[in-house]
């Protein structure tokens, strides 16, 4: 059954649920550079996921859409929790095709 958002939100004040939705464009950006950079470095990927889980400025909502911009669009993760798992995959896919590619250029005719 879904709620609706003052379901959601009862009990709490306007600024509380102005803080849960809003997005700050600069931190969302800022973060999906970090994690472009870090390539297929799981050291540095690891680094800036720890440094995403100890911020707590950034929401649910901001978490969301740092996840979506690193996957590149697609479908939005529904919370904080398949957002982290989607920050994994996509890391894991890069590193996927970055062997695959890797191994290609090893068996390509000169």
């Amino acid at each position: 059954m879904l709620m609706s958002l003052m379901e959601l939100f009862a009990g709490r004040d306007e600024d509380d649920v102005a803080r849960a939705t809003k997005i700050d464009e600069r931190r969302l950006k800022a973060y999906v550079q970090r994690l472009n950079a870090a390539g297929t470095e799981r050291a540095a990927f690891d680094r800036v996921v720890a440094d995403l889980k100890a911020d707590e400025d950034v929401s649910a909502a901001e978490l969301r859409a740092i996840a979506h911009g690193y996957n590149g669009g697609g479908k939005m993760p529904a919370n904080k929790k398949f957002a982290l798992a989607a920050l994994s995959t996509r890391f894991a896919e890069l590193v996927r095709s970055q062997k695959n590619r890797a191994t290609a250029e090893k068996v390509r005719p000169l």
